[in-house]
């Protein structure tokens, strides 16, 4: 089911932004940046997940490979997004601009909520260094292959007849394998339920934080600029379909068209 989707853009143009540092204004658009890329990563991992009761193994295979992918990759940017946010640059920027204009001073609050929780993550350090932008060693995959040999599994591939359907079942269970041992190296089951469970918890802390100090960075600047030639513009934008997320699933496999 679609329903119509309603955008507005917003532009404070350059004129009233021109005042910042250069370092103040590298962290405004760092901050946009560290939260397109999660919000889009918590989106793939929720939209490849099967929805449908109908659904097939292979079906079902290709959306875990697909949904443990983006899990890993949001591992690491959220371990790379805890770095940035408490770097010098963006504790200026945000002391400077932006926690003062916060209502009930909730911006060091949310940030001090998104680092605790971060912290206590242990497996993201080891997730972003060893699964999310690397492909692991034999050291990084030991408790994998063993889990995969006390259970006999071979080497199993689904495949059909385009090059972009295969997908190495065997080798994803590997990597998943592996990735949910970091979570919790006695049972991998309850690694996969941690590691969705505070994934989920994380991202939903750190956009929070962003979305609170940016909106108020734009609220400040419609006070401050009210009236003002060359103020912050509001445009509506044309409405148009957007797909039920609830519902949405991303596929692995596609046909194509013989035109």
């Amino acid at each position: 089911m679609q329903k119509s989707k309603a955008l507005r853009r917003i532009v404070i143009p350059y004129s009233m932004i021109a005042h910042l540092s250069e370092s103040d204004r590298y962290s405004l658009h760092l901050l946009g940046h560290i939260f397109n890329e999660t919000m889009v990563l918590l989106k793939l991992a929720y939209t490849t997940s099967i929805k449908r009761e109908d659904c097939t193994d292979a079906e079902v295979a290709a959306s875990v490979c697909q949904a443990t992918l983006f899990c890993r990759l949001l591992a690491g940017k959220i371990h790379e997004a805890q770095l940035r946010l408490n770097s010098k640059e963006v504790r200026v920027f945000l002391t400077n601009c932006c926690y003062p204009y916060v209502p009930d001073e909730a911006g060091p609050t949310l940030l001090a909520a998104f680092n605790t929780a971060a912290s206590q993550c242990k497996w993201l350090n080891a997730a972003r260094n060893g699964h999310s932008m690397h492909y692991p060693s034999l050291q990084h995959w030991q408790a994998a292959l063993t889990t995969l040999s006390e259970n006999k599994a071979g080497f199993e591939l689904i495949c059909g007849k385009l090059d972009g359907d295969i997908l190495y079942h065997s080798s994803d269970a590997m990597a998943g394998l592996a990735f949910f041992h970091e979570v919790d190296p006695a049972d991998w089951r309850t690694g996969a339920e941690t590691m969705i469970r505070e994934l989920q918890q994380l991202g939903d802390r750190l956009g929070e934080f962003i979305q609170t100090i940016l909106r108020s960075f734009v609220l400040r600047a419609k006070d401050e600029f009210a009236g003002a030639v060359g103020s912050i513009t509001v445009e509506t934008l044309p409405p148009f379909y957007a797909p039920d997320f609830d519902h949405f699933e991303v596929p692995y496999f596609f046909s194509v068209s013989e035109d």
